[in-house]
């Protein structure tokens, strides 16, 4: 299977923002440092899908993304 590069760029930031609200959830992780990692994510990410926007944030103690 396939996937195209908008789907890499998702699997890549779901798996990343699963990690990081694991770890806010357990308190290891401050907010401040999730959103560091949520940014070193997206451009990780953004290799696979040059042509795509990564929006990211952490709203009510859960980090989110989208991939546009």
């Amino acid at each position: 299977m396939n996937l195209t590069h908008h789907q890499l760029a998702t699997r890549h930031m779901a798996t990343e923002v699963e990690h990081i609200n694991r770890l806010i959830y357990t308190k290891d992780l401050t907010v401040t440092k999730a959103k560091e990692m949520l940014a070193v994510a997206a451009q990780a990410a953004s290799q696979h899908c040059t042509g795509c926007t990564i929006k990211f944030g952490i709203n009510a103690g859960r980090a989110w993304f989208n991939v546009l």
